[in-house]
């Protein structure tokens, strides 16, 4: 996640004041340190515009490429 943030010229606090999240907050997701809901999940990849499927490729075609 934090790729595509930092791809998209995103910082934390300007993704964390979209979705109403704290900077911590942002920080734990991408991190790994938390679980990241599905529906903040859904809410940052329309920020990020990218498709959620694009998210879950490897686990629907078995991590072939």
């Amino acid at each position: 996640m934090r790729l595509i943030r930092k791809y998209r010229k995103l910082s934390v606090e300007q993704v964390a004041k979209r979705i109403g999240k704290t900077r911590t907050a942002i920080w734990r997701y991408e991190s790994g340190v938390t679980d990241m809901p599905v529906s903040l999940l859904c809410k940052l990849m329309d920020i990020y515009d990218v498709p959620v499927d694009r998210v879950f490729k490897d686990v629907y075609d078995g991590g072939r490429k």
